[in-house]
């Protein structure tokens, strides 16, 4: 996904979904350990490259957060050297074959992966695929229905945002305008002053649309 929601920034029920994939994580890393220890003197390429992966992970694991993303598929670009160093090591002593069959499905993902960044809404569709409580996807997807002049769907998209996220200024901002412009008086100004309970000064342009009516 281009944009991985932080559990802290989630709603209760969208942080319990979160658990399954970081016990697959854990399992990962279990079976990687195993498979190095299996390997004997064989699997040394496996130990070296999976220390590195993880030292290079270290600066940006969340010890000290940065950001509203809870990781991000761009922080692999350096781990994912200690990766290769590993499957070059080891793959060649399982045989051609066995590389051939690694190498295929990567190939197939990669051409696929590329396709979701065709254009915005392509990439934030996909993005809610793979976690249809990603706050920010729906408020991009809101944005470009807004943009095209499509109201109500920019304010049903904006919502599911702050239900997700009930924390996210931007996103009831947005609302509140969305609401505005539809001429639903009651509801952005509800929106709005949440917004501007959560942050005065974020929600100032927004509170100013309101008043100016």
């Amino acid at each position: 996904s281009v944009f991985y929601p932080h559990a802290a920034e989630a709603a209760e029920g969208a942080r319990a979904a979160r658990l399954l994939p970081a016990a697959l994580g854990a399992l990962g890393l279990v079976s990687w350990c195993a498979a190095a220890r299996a390997l004997g003197a064989r699997g040394r390429h496996l130990r070296l490259g999976g220390a590195l992966a993880l030292a290079m992970l270290l600066p940006v694991l969340g010890l000290l957060q940065v950001g509203t993303q809870a990781h991000a598929d761009r922080y692999t670009y350096l781990p994912s050297l200690g990766l290769v160093l590993a499957l070059v090591g080891t793959l060649p002593a399982l045989g051609l074959r066995v590389v051939a069959l690694a190498l295929l499905p990567l190939c197939l993902a990669t051409t696929r992966q590329v396709g979701y960044w065709r254009d915005t809404r392509t990439l934030f569709t996909h993005a809610l695929a793979v976690d249809p409580t990603n706050q920010v996807a729906h408020m991009k997807l809101g944005e470009l229905a807004r943009d095209a002049g499509q109201l109500e769907q920019a304010r049903a998209a904006f919502a599911r945002a702050v239900e997700h996220a009930p924390r996210y200024v931007l996103a009831w901002n947005e609302l509140g305008l969305a609401a505005l412009a539809l001429g639903d008086m009651p509801a952005a100004r509800q929106a709005l002053e949440r917004a501007h309970a959560l942050d005065p000064a974020d929600a100032a342009r927004a509170v100013d649309a309101l008043l100016s009516q």
